[in-house]
């Protein structure tokens, strides 16, 4: 499904299970008991300095292609934000600016992240929909409350 040199996300459990979704690039596809599984680059910013991750073999239930971004987002809507350069992680929108530099106009948005319930300031193109790579297909996100008004309704 994803071929050598494709560009993908891994995901990576961290705090106490939160999921990171990491920019990785695909460098070998092979088949191991009858499963498909990848071997990946992770191409995020190291806090180590320019130290080389080492490549790591995932099966294809840990890779996602790299999902599209919006204009513009709405208050309270769930969101995923690369933070610090090194994934990207859930979190919902509480606000927004307009910011002015130089004579260049831009949004930023204030993003509570939903792991440790912090509240950060991201630039626009920092944040991007947060969508579920589910059978091989974007779909939306739909919050635990969403979901339970559903059976309610």
């Amino acid at each position: 499904m994803f071929s050598p040199g494709t560009m993908v996300e891994v995901s990576s459990k961290i705090n106490e299970g939160e999921v990171v979704w990491v920019p990785s690039m695909v460098i070998k596809e092979f088949k191991e008991d009858d499963e498909y599984k990848y071997i990946v680059k992770d191409k995020s910013f190291s806090c180590e300095g320019n130290k080389a991750r080492p490549n790591k073999t995932v099966d294809l239930s840990s890779l996602r292609p790299i999902p599209v971004s919006v204009d513009e987002y709405q208050l309270e809507e769930n969101v995923e934000v690369f933070l610090d350069g090194m994934g990207w992680r859930h979190g919902r929108v509480m606000g927004s600016q307009e910011r002015a530099i130089g004579t260049l106009s831009q949004k930023w948005y204030f993003v509570r992240l939903e792991s440790t319930k912090k509240q950060l300031t991201f630039k626009q193109s920092d944040l991007r929909p947060l969508k579920v790579w589910e059978d091989g297909v974007w779909k939306v996100f739909n919050s635990l409350f969403s979901r339970i008004s559903d059976c309610i309704s």
